[in-house]
């Protein structure tokens, strides 16, 4: 992936993108191994086997999504705001 002229590594295929409200945030699902990982911004999030609702707040300072694992539902939260 290329933002800005800046390649950003990804550690599989890209399944789905959403760019935060004015573009200054970029994330995508992205597989690798039967897991599935959110990246942000370049950071790589956690392993789950499912991950679903990939959505900005619509201030764009925050990333939501559902995931499962192992038979557990996680709503997570992050912050678009850290430093990578």
């Amino acid at each position: 992936m290329v933002v800005d002229d800046n390649e950003i590594p990804a550690p599989g295929p890209l399944a789905e993108l959403r760019l935060s409200h004015g573009g200054k945030h970029i994330a995508w699902i992205t597989k690798s191994s039967f897991r599935e990982m959110v990246v942000v911004d370049g950071w790589t999030g956690p392993c789950f086997d499912r991950i679903v609702g990939l959505a900005f707040t619509p201030e764009g300072d925050g990333l939501v999504y559902l995931a499962t694992r192992d038979g557990k539902l996680f709503r997570v939260c992050l912050e678009t705001n850290l430093s990578v």
